[in-house]
């Protein structure tokens, strides 16, 4: 059975559109991903993004910090990316 290689830099853009749309003030945002490469990015209660996926009931791999409005989302995105990377 070949392992399947997960690369979370795949949804980096997505991931930084999430921030553009969510992050209006300093909030703490976690961003999990999975064995089979579906992600999720949680900002505070309920708030769930991809929102038509709903929250995962699982996942692998995790990182969390704090987004201010005033950073540069793509820079964030790739760093958070990365976190996961190395736990992969």
């Amino acid at each position: 059975m070949k392992k399947e290689i997960i690369n979370p830099f795949v949804e980096k853009i997505n991931i930084e559109d999430v921030f553009y749309d969510a992050i209006t003030k300093p909030k703490n945002v976690c961003l999990v991903f999975n064995r089979k490469g579906e992600f999720m990015v949680s900002i505070g209660k309920m708030e769930y993004y991809p929102t038509d996926q709903g929250p995962l009931k699982e996942w692998d791999f995790e990182t969390k910090r704090t987004v201010k409005p005033d950073e540069h989302f793509k820079y964030v995105a790739e760093d958070m990316c990365a976190e996961i990377y190395e736990q992969i």
